[in-house]
């Protein structure tokens, strides 16, 4: 899913606080301790290879000296977490009475090295402690479980340190055959059964519920889980598409001026644009990969051949057709692997302006006016311009206007056609 067909609604997880014991101290003052983490997934721990610690954050080592009956705190174990969160930690891990024993800033954890909680049961590596930006004290210890292949931050992470990005969640949201203990089992029904087995091998300090905002699909209203998968991507830098969508932002007229700096703003921090998705419906991107180098295939002959049963057939003759009829007699089918990825439908939209205004005679490139609400700065005259500064190096339009919506007086969301929630103004 793309980022605008992300919805947050009330959700209730299953939270858990977990040690990471400390193999490799960093400082003397760690030395036996564990670090703790607390995360809203459980289903991300078999997924866990590193937790992250904010460097200028101040951290305490705190030693158990008495805890409530049913607490899972040890009397005697030392824990790591953030100073800010330690009020609340003790609280909910029902520790009674504890001492400190140190305090220091996070940078002082680099080059600490942890082991995996479930270690002895297939999770037998190391997990480094390392620094992270987005590691706060607004909840949880102040310490941050990372699984590089189920979130943007923890895979970025994981790419800047060399850590592996495991793949543990298939496509069904079943664990694959691979994962020790929770083999075939599906995230959503496993977060009690991680628990249990963390608690088992005495790596689980307390667990809880937790009513917050979560991300759901637009179209299903399902929950969301994040899981790294390979896709296309338009770069931004390679080729100095940010540079030249800049420049023609400020050759362009904006109606009213604001929008230039709305529109400029969002080119000047996009990340590469994700042009791939996994439908079963959609203009197709049609790429043949070779298989033993991973390359897509260039050819301009295969190119003409597809372009030919586009512009006779429609786009699904690439779906409906046989590899051989692209390839030709010069590639070998069984080589490439047909991708069967579609574009994102911004990348359709953002290419309107060719084949509305390049293929008729009667009409010119680029276009006069775009008109459009001040949402289409996000969706079309952003992938507009984007799509025609990489193919010609200029904007699609030489001036851009935007105009209001109509809004019910009660509520506050667009007048949507497909709900009958408005009347129209002459009434």
């Amino acid at each position: 899913l793309a980022e605008a067909e992300i919805e947050y609604h009330d959700h209730t997880s299953t939270t858990i606080f977990v040690r990471f014991p400390v193999v490799k101290a960093s400082t003397p003052e760690i030395e036996a301790a564990s670090i703790v983490i607390w995360t809203t997934t459980p289903w991300t721990m078999p997924g866990n290879r590193a937790v992250a610690f904010g460097p200028d954050i101040p951290y305490v080592v705190v030693e158990v000296v008495k805890a409530a009956d049913e607490s899972l705190a040890n009397a005697g174990e030392k824990l790591i977490i953030a100073e800010a969160r330690l009020e609340d930690f003790i609280r909910q891990c029902g520790i009674e009475e504890m001492t400190t024993s140190a305090t220091f800033k996070g940078k002082e954890l680099d080059g600490t090295v942890c082991r995996h909680p479930l270690n002895g049961q297939g999770y037998d590596f190391d997990v480094p402690a390392l620094a992270a930006d987005f590691a706060t004290t607004e909840e949880g210890t102040g310490i941050v479980h990372i699984a590089p292949g189920h979130g943007a931050d923890d895979w970025i992470l994981g790419q800047a340190n060399d850590i592996e990005i495991p793949q543990t969640v298939g496509e069904d949201g079943c664990f694959y055959d691979h994962v020790p203990m929770f083999a075939g089992k599906h995230v959503y029904k496993v977060n009690d059964e991680v628990a249990d087995a963390l608690q088992a091998a005495d790596g689980l300090l307390a667990r809880g519920k937790l009513s917050h905002r979560y991300p759901h699909s637009w179209r299903s209203k399902a929950p969301l889980i994040f899981r790294n998968t390979t896709q296309w991507f338009i770069s931004m830098e390679t080729t100095a598409l940010r540079d030249k969508a800049l420049k023609a932002i400020d050759e362009t007229r904006f109606v009213p001026d604001t929008g230039k700096n709305r529109l400029k703003g969002m080119i000047k921090t996009r990340p590469d644009w994700c042009v791939s998705r996994q439908r079963a419906w959609g203009v197709p991107i049609a790429v043949f990969v070779n298989k033993e180098s991973g390359e897509p295939l260039r050819d301009q002959g295969v190119m003409d051949r597809i372009i030919d049963a586009f512009e006779t057939e429609g786009a699904d003759a690439w779906f409906a057709s046989d590899p051989s009829r692209f390839l030709g007699d010069g590639y070998n089918a069984d080589d490439f692997e047909q991708v069967t990825d579609i574009l994102d439908v911004w990348f359709d939209s953002g290419c309107t302006h060719t084949f509305v205004l390049e293929g008729r005679d009667d009409l010119q490139w680029p276009a006069s006016l775009y008109l459009e609400g001040t949402d289409q700065h996000r969706g079309w005259f952003h992938s507009s311009l984007l799509e025609s500064c990489g193919t010609r190096d200029r904007a699609p339009y030489d001036a851009v206007l935007t105009h209001g919506f109509a809004l019910k007086r009660t509520m506050v969301f667009n007048c949507n056609p497909n709900i009958t929630n408005w009347n129209l103004p002459r009434s």
